[in-house]
């Protein structure tokens, strides 16, 4: 049982469902871990050695059964007539490829499908996007030693589906748009202190081509990029630089929790924002709670840029043997 909530959504949304988790599934070394929450479903499914080969693969798969909002921000100015309320779903494969003891080469295909739909103040005129499906190829190089981890990344994504969406002359629209590239870039380090202390630190760099509206980078909760206490659709930048720092304490399995910072650099000329600064602070983490139970929790808020409010995610699991 749980609650998530951002300000995307009308209300909070309570999370009642199961979590099944086996370190065994269908071999050793195998991992699945489901998720289904009444209106969110979270599958991730891992093996290390494909065929009992060194290639090891990863399935995952998201789906959110409530509609989220999209807001649009034109030179800092909300523009309530083209909001846009989305469904999501998506499915990845993912393949990684040892390069020694250091290094891996990885390549994922995903296929992610969105619904588009009006939301109450949304103009008459405003033409919704196609509800399509996105193909996603992507190829990455990731090093990791010491505590350090670099790694780099670029996607060529492809819609089924792209027809003209906006209200009438929208000159955001680009045909061009169907298909699209981005990049990013990230290298972290992790330092551990006695009393089971842990320091982490992460700077971030995304970019792209031909990126729009519905394809730009995001940075709540279940984005990439993302910064605590910002929701789901509220700010999208065609470019943006990012800083995280997290510093907390981790006992194996028994006890994670970390005090976490996301500062983010957002450029994108349709929003107005040139380097604009977008920060939060929350904290997140996993322990054990009593009569065998499992807490996760991740509560943020910003605390500079062109958002405000919260996001809280809190699920309470009863463990069965």
């Amino acid at each position: 049982a749980g609650v998530f909530y951002d300000d995307s959504l009308d209300y909070p949304l309570p999370l009642v469902g199961v979590n099944y988790f086996d370190l065994e599934f269908g071999g050793p070394e195998r991992q699945l871990n489901a998720f289904f929450g009444g209106v969110l479903g979270i599958v991730n499914y891992a093996d290390p050695r494909l065929f009992g080969s060194k290639i090891d693969l990863g399935v995952d798969l998201f789906a959110f059964a409530i509609k989220t909002s999209d807001q649009l921000y034109r030179d800092e100015v909300e523009q309530p007539g083209e909001e846009v309320r989305e469904l999501p779903a998506r499915v990845t494969l993912n393949l990684g490829f040892p390069l020694g003891n250091f290094w891996k080469v990885s390549t994922d295909y995903q296929l992610a499908w969105t619904k588009y739909d009006r939301a109450d103040d949304t103009a008459d005129a405003f033409v919704l996007p196609e509800d399509n499906l996105t193909q996603r190829v992507g190829l990455g190089l990731q090093f990791a030693r010491s505590g350090y981890r670099l790694n780099l990344r670029s996607s060529w994504h492809q819609r089924s589906d792209w027809e003209f969406w906006g209200l009438p002359g929208n000159i955001e629209f680009d045909p061009a748009a169907e298909d699209y590239l981005t990049w990013e870039a990230s290298a972290a380090k992790n330092w551990y202190f006695s009393g089971f202390r842990k320091l982490g630190f992460e700077v971030d760099y995304s970019g792209g081509q031909d990126l729009d509206r519905f394809s730009k980078y995001q940075f709540g909760f279940f984005g990439g990029n993302r910064v605590h206490g910002y929701q789901i659709g509220k700010v999208r930048a065609e470019e943006a630089f990012a800083a995280h720092v997290t510093y907390g304490f981790e006992i194996g399995s028994l006890l994670r929790l970390d005090a976490v910072g996301d500062a983010a650099w957002a450029t994108d000329e349709i929003s107005g924002l040139d380097n604009e600064l977008l920060a939060g602070v929350g904290l997140q983490g996993t322990f054990m709670g009593p009569w065998e139970t499992l807490i996760s929790v991740d509560v943020g808020t910003p605390v500079a840029g062109p958002d405000d409010g919260v996001s809280v995610y809190l699920v309470l699991l009863k463990l069965f043997d």
